[in-house]
Order: C-alpha cells, then structure tokens, then sequence
C-alpha cells in the first residue's frame, strides 16, 4: 500500500450498490433511533455501528484488503452512514484501536449542483473523489476528513466504513471489538 492508503474506483458493481442503498435508505427512514448518532434533527444523517448487512460486508472485503496491505487481518466492526446535505467529516485520525480502515461508497445521490460535484475526502491532504463503488483502504494513523456536502436538501451519500487488525500484532485482542461475532451488538 504506496503511501498508506489504496483507491479502487470500481471495486463493488452497481447491482450489489443499488440493494444496500436501498436497504440504507430503509434503515435511515424506519430505524434512526437506533442510531449511533444520537439528533432530533430528522434531516441529519444516521451511523449504525455493527449492522449485520454492514458486517456481511465487512467478512466480504476481508480477504481483499489483506491482499492490499499484504497481512492477516482480524476483522472489528463496521459502520453503516448515511451522510446528508451540510454534513462533514471532521480532521481526525482514526481512534478505535484499528490498524486498518476500509470506506466504500454505496450511494449517492446530489441536488441542486453541477452535474459534476462529486463529495470526496481529503486523505493524508490529498483530494479523492468517491463514487458508487470505490474503496478506499488506508492506515488508520492517517488523517481524514470531508468538507461539507454542499448539495441541496434531499442529498445524501451512504457510505460503509469498516475496521481491522492485524493478526499477530498486540492489537489482535480488540477482534470483533469486544464482541464474540461480527453482527451482534455492543454489550
């Protein structure tokens, strides 16, 4: 992994992308007071930590992404977002003990912009678009972070966000997040 992060930009196809937005869609519309984010503001947007969609997800990328970075990796958790018009990702370097994170665009949908905005992250500083169906792998000791969507009400991108560790590093303890299985919630 050149510099410590990795961009596929057709990694998941259209089909498989077009069924979890829709089950995003549902889990944002019918689900939001099971979110990780915790607003009154029906219009923000909705983070599900460990859905089980998210973590069949996740044990799917797995092997993938040791073949990127090269090691063996005990999958964490994941996280299913729903990101909405005026939200943003603050600078931050990832802090949950993982070695490893994986985004992946699920879908996007812009109103009342340019044909051509796309909503992007900023990585190590470095601009990346993202579309449906990209990956983006990097170290978790890298900064990240999005401006904010500026498309219209309406707008919204769902992105799943999943974390790793390597096998054989001290880290490995922290496997499933403390969970006995992928899929089950934070006791």
């Amino acid at each position: 992994m050149e510099n410590g992060y990795h961009f596929d930009n057709d990694f998941l196809n259209s089909d498989v992308c077009g069924i979890a937005t829709q089950y995003a869609a549902y889990k944002h519309a019918f689900f939001r007071h099971e979110s990780t984010i915790k607003s009154t503001n029906s219009k923000s947007g909705t983070e599900f930590y460990g859905d089980t969609f998210a973590e069949s997800i996740l044990t799917f990328l797995t092997p993938h992404v040791e073949g990127i970075v090269g090691k063996k990796l005990l999958p964490q958790y994941s996280l299913l977002r729903n990101f909405q018009s005026g939200e943003q990702v603050s600078k931050k370097v990832e802090n949950n003990n993982s070695d490893y994170t994986a985004r992946i665009v699920l879908g996007q949908e812009y109103k009342g912009v340019d044909d051509s905005y796309n909503w992007g992250v900023f990585i190590d500083g470095q601009y990346v678009e993202q579309n449906v169906g990209s990956l983006m792998v990097y170290d978790s000791n890298i900064e990240i972070y999005k401006e904010p969507m500026l498309a219209s009400m309406g707008s919204y991108q769902i992105e799943m966000v999943a974390y790793w560790v390597e096998a054989d590093s001290e880290k490995s303890h922290f496997k499933f997040d403390g969970r006995q299985s992928l899929g089950m919630r934070k006791a």
